[in-house]
């Protein structure tokens, strides 16, 4: 999606209408004049298409323009476009944007404003809960390393977060996988002896799980797949025993790649080797529709069994989540609140009201009465 975000009216209404009609969304912190004008173009024809017009919280975006990481990113863009930036990156990832307020392990994120008794909690204890949050999020998504080393400005700021890392570790690990251009797997990250000397193998296995191996970056040139190793003398990738070969753009545990395979080989009924786990992973529509049928009808009770028998270790519950994760994998489980009806990126109509006013539930009780006077808030 193509995004234009404005934090001002002033600035809305100085935009070319031939930008207007390139954009798809529009974000603006506050007022309506914008949405009034858009409404126009498009009833006049200039615009031929609709285009969404969101009110958003400036706070966040606020901190960011007046933060040494902004002044970094962009040293030459005044305060008002820099919390343009931020307002767009957190329509397209909230988490992302969000978490670079603690980047360092930094406080700004207690500028939020999450429970109307938050401030009687000490600072300490309130950040540390908050940490806490983005810690159990962070996990459950996942973060793609080799995206994060290749463009630490916007997506590093989630590694810290990592199960087993925190600022220092996060920060060290980006470092060097930058300066190395990318892992192929995660047992590249043991092989590499700068980043042994940044975390143990204790530290890998609690985090090797949360880290997603992709090729989601403008550095990694060759042509092979992840999960292989290059070999420089035939000049191409071939994989390796020690890798998950597609089992690395999953979350299961290298530890687990043995039980992963023997599921999806005998789910298919195939040889057991990575071609199979190719086709289990990302065959087409019909393969993939006979693996999940195939999966769903097995005991995993007697499965695991049959498999201790063999590797001398009962692992129900981890048949189970090598399951989902062969039928889906790294999706996002996250969901709306049961009978919610505002999707993340909305606001309702209580928060649009103090969004344009500037109250909050703690001044503003329900029940409460007073006078309101129009004063051309609205536009």
């Amino acid at each position: 999606m193509c995004v234009c975000v404005c934090v001002s009216v002033r600035l809305c209404l100085s935009l070319y209408v031939y930008d207007m009609i390139h954009m798809h969304t529009l974000t603006v912190a506050n007022g309506r004049q914008l949405n009034n004008l858009v409404d126009r173009l498009h009833t006049e024809g200039v615009l031929t298409r609709p285009i969404d017009v969101l009110l958003a919280d400036q706070t966040v975006a606020h901190k960011y323009a007046h933060s040494p990481r902004g002044m970094t990113e962009f040293p030459r863009y005044t305060a008002t476009r820099l919390m343009a930036v931020s307002l767009a990156r957190r329509l397209q990832d909230p988490l992302r944007e969000l978490s670079g307020l603690c980047a360092g392990m930094g406080q700004d994120i207690l500028s939020l404003r999450l429970h109307p008794l938050q401030e009687e909690l000490q600072r300490p204890d309130l950040l540390k809960v908050m940490h806490r949050a983005f810690i159990n999020v962070v996990n459950e998504v996942g973060v793609d390393i080799n995206l994060a080393a290749d463009k630490q400005h916007l997506y590093g700021s989630t590694v810290q977060f990592v199960s087993g890392l925190g600022p220092r570790k996060a920060r060290e690990l980006l470092r060097v996988i930058s300066k190395n251009l990318y892992v192929e797997h995660r047992a590249a990250l043991l092989e590499d002896p700068e980043i042994r000397g940044i975390m143990k193998e204790v530290v890998w296995y609690n985090c090797a799980a949360f880290l997603k191996i992709t090729k989601n970056t403008e550095t990694w040139t060759k042509d092979y797949k992840v999960g292989q190793a290059y070999d420089d003398d035939n000049s191409k990738g071939e994989y390796v025993h020690y890798a998950g070969g597609p089992l690395e753009g999953t979350r299961i545990h290298p530890e687990s790649y043995v039980y992963a395979r023997q599921m999806a080989s005998d789910a298919m009924e195939e040889e057991d080797d990575f071609q199979c786990l190719e086709r289990a992973l990302y065959g087409d529509i019909e393969i993939r529709q006979g693996l999940q049928k195939a999966l769903d009808e097995q005991d995993l009770d007697e499965y695991g069994k049959l498999l201790a028998q063999e590797h001398l270790v009962l692992k129900t519950d981890t048949l189970k989540q090598i399951r989902k994760e062969l039928i889906s994998p790294f999706a996002d489980t996250r969901v709306l609140p049961p009978g919610s009806k505002v999707m993340p990126w909305d606001v309702d109509k209580k928060g649009e009201f103090m969004l344009l006013t500037g109250e909050s539930e703690r001044r503003t009780n329900e029940g409460t009465y007073g006078t309101l006077a129009p004063v051309g808030l609205l536009g």
